[in-house]
């Protein structure tokens, strides 16, 4: 008996502790929606996921790991987003909307987000069809704000440091915003309004700053 008590102590002690305190909200409506949620605990903390979809042909896949990350997704009609975040107090913000002439077919805008570290921070809002936004943040404090309105515009941010800051906004068609920083304290706030802007931008070191207005009035 004393050999089982053993063994059974043993194994309570080579089984790890998961946290359990993560939280998921999901509303669905319409036909075709999917929505992926796994968060995974390894760290005390609590990861935040909230999906609302109303629509058509909506995908949803959300991964969190370690602890308080935080992920509120908002869709509408054929839209695409994944968000994969592993740390502690990330947060990400994605709202997506297509606005084609009703029984008219629309492109799905895609939205990506990986994020990797602490206090880590993305805004992504594209409303028209067939928007790309991709955001990719390593580090500590790192903060990006991407908005595109208009058709099949693209933006891309790689972010690689410490207080790193990006907004990008794109109003118009066919623009496109690249972006990529590595190093600390660095800010990056890109304007493209109008057709067919592009916008390549690459930091490296402490302290950079760039501001960038490419405005094309159309009447």
């Amino acid at each position: 008996m004393k050999k089982y008590l053993a063994a059974a102590s043993l194994l309570a002690l080579a089984v790890p502790a998961y946290a359990s305190s993560s939280t998921s909200t999901v509303t669905q409506s319409g036909t075709l929606g999917t929505v992926t949620v796994d968060q995974s605990l390894t760290q005390s903390g609590s990861s935040v996921s909230t999906v609302t979809q109303s629509g058509n042909s909506n995908n949803v896949d959300i991964d969190q790991r370690a602890g308080a990350n935080a992920a509120n997704i908002t869709g509408g009609n054929v839209n695409e987003s994944t968000v994969t975040q592993s740390g502690s107090n990330n947060d990400v913000s994605v709202t997506q909307r297509n606005v084609g002439p009703p029984n008219n077919p629309s492109i799905a805008n895609t939205s990506l987000v990986v994020q990797s570290g602490a206090d880590n921070s993305t805004d992504v809002s594209s409303l028209g069809d067939g928007n790309d936004s991709t955001v990719l943040q390593t580090g500590v404090n790192n903060e990006t704000d991407v908005t595109q309105n208009g058709d099949r515009n693209t933006s891309y941010v790689n972010q690689s440091g410490v207080d790193a800051d990006v907004s990008a906004f794109q109003s118009g068609n066919d623009n496109i915003s690249v972006v990529g920083q590595s190093g600390d304290n660095g800010l990056i706030n890109i304007i493209q309004v109008g057709n067919n802007n592009g916008s390549y931008v690459a930091q490296l070191g402490e302290g950079a700053t760039l501001n960038t207005d490419s405005t094309i009035l159309v009447t």
